[in-house]
């Protein structure tokens, strides 16, 4: 019959924090996650930078369909805009942040990994990170001026984020 053991669970696996980020195979995920997002900001159908573009007068779009044309710059320009289907700003908001998000992860958690090969191995992880972290905040000063910054990972809820201003945000 039914014994104490049978509603016990057994994982699968035992993928979480603690355990993911403590490895190079670990943050190895996350880089390679990071620069597959940071491809499609410029290949594919719709890549993001043609957000960017067709605010410009870098792009002129094609199609005659009112809906995929941006009309009306002071409300599409906020990363609050999730109408315009292939030049969507809140999507480019929430991919920057994302990106990190993801490289922070990196950065914070690089001097966990106990299975580094050699010190060179670990800055190279470390540099990557870095290097996500600044493109994505150099991408969205230019977009958007002055943001929210945090540099560490996040691990618990927050309602404390300050904006700083785009001139100190390049700066960093």
């Amino acid at each position: 019959g039914c014994g104490e053991t049978f509603v016990e669970p057994e994982p699968k696996s035992f993928f979480a924090p603690e355990n993911t980020y403590t490895k190079t195979s670990g943050l190895q995920g996350i880089l390679n996650n990071l620069n597959v997002t940071l491809t499609r900001e410029y290949y594919g159908q719709s890549p993001e930078l043609m957000t960017e573009y067709m605010y410009t007068d870098i792009a002129v779009p094609s199609e005659s369909r009112a809906t995929q044309q941006p009309y009306d710059v002071t409300t599409e320009i906020v990363p609050t805009n999730v109408q315009q289907a292939n030049y969507d700003v809140g999507d480019y908001w929430e991919r920057a942040y994302n990106g990190i998000t993801y490289a922070n992860i990196v950065t914070t958690n690089v001097d966990g990994v106990t299975d580094w090969s050699s010190d060179q191995e670990r800055n190279e992880f470390l540099a990557a990170g870095y290097f996500h972290q600044a493109y994505h905040y150099y991408r969205l000063v230019h977009q958007f001026g002055d943001l929210p910054v945090y540099l560490n990972q996040i691990a618990e809820p927050r309602t404390d984020f300050n904006s700083y201003s785009r001139e100190a945000i390049l700066k960093q």
